[in-house]
């Protein structure tokens, strides 16, 4: 399509071309017709007809009318070949300005979050290499870049500015990085931008290396575009509009004219329609100007610019100076209708109206808002105040456009000045000082356990009419997300501290890590373990804030100072000569407070107790002196059933009083840099079951199911039915196969009046399990969310059936070959407990099943599970716990803490299906006499990748015999690989299309401990592939040396997500070297230098291979573990 120019009007209409040919027979014609002004078809006809002509027509020949009329037709043909042959030129010259920019926020700062886009940019300064792009491509936090040429040809990018308000921003690149790419830039023109003007936009549109659109400039006076109430925002400007339809991915591309000039940057559209919104240029040539004072270019020794850097390029910028100003607030242009009912004079209005004469000004600039505390509010500038002059230095000067406004305000920051307002009719002079921009936009942030805080950014304080500079989370990690201090709040006071700004809660927060590192250490002189209940209780304190949405009530969350999970709390600080946030510890940035109440750190009765005060002292509840008498009173009230000493008035009361104080609530909490194992939440809470509590060994054990507690990265908390008290659990027992989970915890830690009201559950054993029938009748007692019981009575409709997980698309725990009880009412997911005879004996834990659901969720399916598994782990858990206090080494390998198991994953059969698979008859008769009940048998429905029922089981086989035992259920098999002994060999006896065969099959030995080891890497969580990942049948090698490293999660903003290194992928091999284990992949990644491409190969799920180049990032994203230590 070709741009014609109508006669007689700047209007631009696109219309065909035709080819040349069919030009030179009349295609001037057609060109005009479409113009709407071609002669009627008559007058050429009348040449022939109306009087013949002089001389006879023969081919293509015409009239000498028509020769003069195709003559002036061939001028215009001329002319728009001239226009299309310039176009083709800019577009040629100036794409080989424009880059495609890969941007990533490499953390959450201000209105943004960690993330990583494609965009667009271009070169206005190719000796220093300056690309202008938009303020939402660069970010305001940190970012890392690399900008693609047309050739292809790649150079990383470097943050040099972005306007604190404004929607631009410039990176740079050396230029001496480009090696095969010429090089253009485009220079700026802003007065070119008008009504009418024919441009084109080119740029990354829709994720294209190379987009050109074409557009006609229709306002020039348009509102900057509003993009949400969170989100950044550009204002105090105008916008110029046109229909160009860009989407994303083309924001900063140029909005050139005919000549190659930029007259527009391209921000923003409409999500739906057409209407793109372009930033005038004023403001960006103004910075770039001063921009390229930060860079001196090499000059050739007699003054003039070679436009070469030398090899200390880095060295040679120094800090961008770009003043500018601002009275926080916001104008908006209204059209003098507007002003008159406001009450502006007419007089005034005449002297604004003349003062624009040359701009045809059509109104004036209002005040829309002001920000609480800026200068504007502080004068008295009210909401609806016009503004008329501004006078600097005695000299008024009337100021109707942003342009004008900007430029007064950048020229005397920290400068008074007098600006004159109309307000109903009456003019107001006030005094103000223009504030710096760059102060009250936050140029550092602490990062806390996952979560990042900083000042409130007065973009941000536009949004939430608010006071610049308060403490906002940004980002609430793992520690403030633990509270429930939500993203975007305002906090303002930590551990009894008013905290006004962000200096003020760095200092208390450095003492909160400073008491949990003594504490940590005074346990570790003294012998206690922390973690484990030797000290009173886990550090909490008191936060307090609000949020946007509910300003007038402040909310109080208790946080918990689970620091261990991540690296000390780090500063960073941007500087824009290196276009690096630099990081410093905030404990060597703020100094340590002496507290006097603190002096004493290591015995038990004082850990926890000191705390860093700065303003003033506060005593301790955990100081306050113990009341004997009240607390005797309290053990004798306790030891009642119930405080009336009122008889049970039902079987399901009594059995609920004799369970009751069994029974805790364990909330599982999870980091994010711990996830591992697929799990799917990072918090999860349900019901557990006391099983061994001796206050003498100092050894509590309470059963849950995985549901609960999936990993054994987390940190539980239990809470007793018996007292209401919080007390630290660890993980100590997680069935590969089987849902549940042992944990431990110190009977000490409860406080002396609850120790002894702790009760183990009585439980049944042996073959009790087994005496469950239909019908039977039992009681369901479990603790609601606010630890309080609740029972029914309940009859068991199965006490057989299956759990039958199916796998999900995210590998993670599953119960497999588990027999579970369904009962004759449908409780719902929330409810959990134990299910109980009418003596009050615990005959299975109410344990919760996580199932994969349709849409990808995960949904809960509760069901009886029986124990006696779990009481025999509970027997070996406290074995080890005897032993194993007091150890300090990391444990890799435990070869005491394994379970045996059978890789099989087996499904319920009939009897009747069974002799379909063409089972004998005899066989059919010995299982059905073994079970006259289920009358049932076992298939195998999978195996484990390279185990040794991998390699002799086949899917479809029917077990017969295992060892000695007749398999007809799960616990048949059990008992079977149980009796196999330290051979780890177990004979079975299977049907394989008929055909009855014994093989010899060599068991595994598992880890009970779940994964020990997470390595972080490039922004990826790597680790031993847990073995749900295996039960999908298929892993890289072979059995003799499998590929155990696999990816399971990644983080956004991280080299990870910018070059796609995503979960649920094993690394074989990295820059062309073979990886099996762990130890090989940190050996191969461990001397890989800052800011290089890494060549890692990449393995599927589907087995699929495939090979990425990852560059990694040590500075933001370094390389570290997480490892379990033996004390857990």
């Amino acid at each position: 399509s070709t741009p014609i120019r109508a006669l007689g009007s700047n209007r631009v209409s696109r219309v065909l071309v035709a080819p040349q040919s069919a030009r030179s027979r009349g295609g001037g014609v057609r060109l005009r017709r479409v113009l709407g002004r071609t002669p009627p078809s008559s007058g050429l006809e009348s040449l022939s007809i109306g009087k013949p002509p002089t001389s006879p027509i023969r081919g293509n020949a015409l009239s000498p009318r028509a020769t003069m009329a195709d003559a002036s037709l061939e001028t215009t043909d001329t002319a728009l070949v001239d226009g299309e042959t310039k176009w083709q030129n800019t577009v040629t010259r100036v794409s080989k300005a424009v880059v495609v920019i890969k941007t990533t926020g490499t953390r959450a700062f201000d209105t943004e979050s960690a993330s990583s886009s494609y965009a667009t940019g271009f070169v206005v300064d190719k000796a220093r290499g300056i690309v202008l792009t938009n303020r939402h491509v660069l970010r305001p936090g940190p970012t890392v870049a690399e900008c693609v040429f047309q050739n292809r040809e790649e150079v990383s990018l470097v943050a040099l500015y972005h306007d604190p308000v404004h929607d631009f921003a410039f990176f740079r690149f050396d230029p001496n990085d480009v090696s095969f790419h010429d090089v253009e830039e485009i220079n700026l023109l802003p007065e070119g931008a008008m009504v009418g003007l024919d441009v084109k936009i080119i740029g990354n549109d829709s994720g294209e290396k190379l987009s050109i659109l074409s557009a006609t400039l229709a306002r020039l006076d348009r509102d900057a575009p509003k993009y949400g109430n969170k989100t950044y925002n550009d204002f105090n400007t105008w916008y110029v509009q046109a229909a160009s339809g860009t989407k994303g991915g083309s924001s900063g591309s140029p909005v050139v004219n005919v000549d190659g000039h930029a007259v527009a940057l391209n921000a923003g559209s409409k999500n739906k329609g057409a209407s793109a919104y372009y930033l005038p240029l004023f403001r960006v040539q103004r910075a770039l100007e001063l921009l390229r004072n930060a860079a001196p270019v090499v000059g050739d020794g007699t003054g003039k610019c070679t436009g070469k850097f030398d090899t200390a390029i880095a060295s040679r910028w120094h800090e961008p100076i770009v003043p500018r100003g601002t009275l926080q607030a916001t104008f908006v242009y209204k059209g003098f209708d507007d002003l008159r009912r406001m009450g502006l004079p007419v007089d005034v209005e005449k002297r604004l109206r003349d003062t624009q004469v040359s701009s045809n000004g059509t109104g004036a600039l209002a005040v829309e808002d002001t920000v609480p505390g800026g200068p504007c509010e502080n004068a008295g500038v009210q909401v609806g105040d016009v503004l008329v002059a501004i006078t600097v230095d005695g000299t008024a000067a009337s100021v109707t456009n942003f342009v004008q406004l900007e430029r007064v305000l950048d020229d005397n920051v920290g400068k008074e000045i007098t600006i004159t307002l109309q307000r109903a009719g009456a003019s107001v002079d006030l005094a103000v000082t223009p504030d710096d921009l760059h102060e009250i936009t936050p140029s550092k942030f602490l990062e806390i356990n996952g979560g990042v805080v900083h000042a409130l950014s007065y973009q941000q304080a536009r949004n939430f009419q608010m006071r610049c500079g308060q403490v906002y989370v940004a980002e609430p990690g793992y520690v403030l997300g633990l509270a429930g201090v939500p993203k975007h709040c305002i906090v303002t006071e930590l551990d009894g501290v008013a905290t006004p700004d962000l200096s003020s809660f760095s200092a208390v927060y450095a003492g909160l890590v400073r008491r949990f590192l003594k504490r940590e250490n005074g346990a570790s002189k003294n012998g206690m373990d922390i973690s484990n209940g030797d000290s009173k209780t886990a550090q909490t304190v008191a936060l307090k804030y609000f949020t946007k949405d509910d300003r007038h009530r402040i909310k109080t969350a208790t946080l918990r100072t689970h620091f261990n999970w991540h690296t000390s709390p780090t500063f960073f600080h941007r500087n824009w000569r290196t276009g690096v946030w630099e990081k410093s510890d905030l404990l060597d940035a703020v100094a340590e407070e002496v507290d006097m109440d603190a002096d004493v750190v290591g015995e038990e009765n004082e850990m926890g107790a000191a705390t860093a005060s700065v303003n003033k002292k506060r005593k301790k509840a955990s100081e306050e002196p113990e009341v004997p008498a009240a607390n005797d009173d309290l053990a004798e009230v306790l030891r009642s059933p119930r405080t009336d000493d009122a008889p049970a008035t039902s079987l399901a009361e009594s059995v609920t009083r004799a369970v009751e104080n069994s029974l805790c609530v364990a909330k599982c909490d999870i980091a994010s840099v711990a996830l591992a194992d697929g799990v799917y939440s990072r918090s999860f809470e349900g019901n557990g079951l006391v099983l061994h509590h001796d206050i003498g060994e100092n050894i509590g054990i309470v059963v849950v199911d995985r549901n609960t507690v999936p990993v054994s990265s987390c940190d539980v908390l239990l809470t007793f039915a018996a007292y209401p008290c919080e007390v630290h659990a660890v993980v100590e027992f997680l069935h590969p196969t089987k849902n549940f989970a042992l944990l431990s915890y110190k009977p000490r830690a409860l406080p002396n009046t609850g120790r002894g009201r702790v009760t183990p559950a009585v439980t049944a054993t042996g073959d009790a399990r087994y005496e469950l029938r239909r019908g039977d009748q039992l009681i369901l007692v479990g603790l609601n969310s606010h630890c309080r019981p609740t029972s029914r009575q309940v009859g068991v409709a199965d006490a057989t059936s299956s759990a039958a997980v199916p796998s999900a698309d995210i590998p993670r725990f599953r119960a497999v070959n588990e027999e579970t009880i369904k009962l004759d009412i449908e409780l719902g997911f929330d409810t959990g407990g134990v299910l109980a005879d009418a003596n009050g004996t615990v005959r299975a834990l109410w344990a919760s099943y996580a199932t994969p659901a349709s849409d990808g969720e995960v949904d809960g399916v509760v069901r009886g599970m029986f124990i006696d598994d779990a009481i025999c782990a509970t027997g070996r858990v406290v074995q080890w716990l005897r032993h194993e206090h007091g150890r300090d080494e990391f444990c890799d390998s435990h070869s005491d803490k394994t379970v045996t198991t059978l890789d099989a994953e087996f499904e319920v059969t009939t009897l009747a299906k069974a002799a379909n698979l063409r089972v004998p008859q005899v066989w059919i008769d010995v299982l059905l006499r073994k079970d006259p009940e289920r009358r049932q048998a076992l298939v195998v429905a999978s195996t484990v990748a390279n185990t040794g029922a991998s390699k002799v089981l086949h899917d479809g086989d029917v077990v017969l015999k295992a060892g000695d035992v007749t398999c007809v259920t799960f616990g048949d098999v059990d008992r079977a690989v149980a009796g196999a002994g330290e051979t780890r060999l177990l004979p079975m006896t299977v049907c394989r299309g008929g055909e009855i065969i014994d093989l010899q099959i060599s068991l595994s030995a598992v880890s009970c401990l779940g994964t020990q080891r997470l390595t972080h890497w490039a922004g990826c969580l790597i680790q031993k592939a847990h073995r749900p990942v295996a039960e999908l049948g298929f892993t890289p090698g072979s059995c003799d040396a499998p590929n155990e490293v696999f990816i399971s999660r990644w983080f956004h903003g991280s080299p990870a997500h910018r070059y796609g290194l995503y979960a649920l992928h094993w690394i074989t091999e990295v820059n062309d070297v073979l990886v099996f284990t762990m130890d090989d992949f940190e050996n191969a990644v461990g001397g890989v230098e800052n800011n290089t491409f890494v060549r890692v190969k990449l393995v599927s799920l589907q087995g699929r291979p495939k090979v990425l180049t990852v560059k990694v990032d040590h500075h933001y994203w370094p390389t570290w573990e997480l490892r379990k230590s033996a004390n857990a």
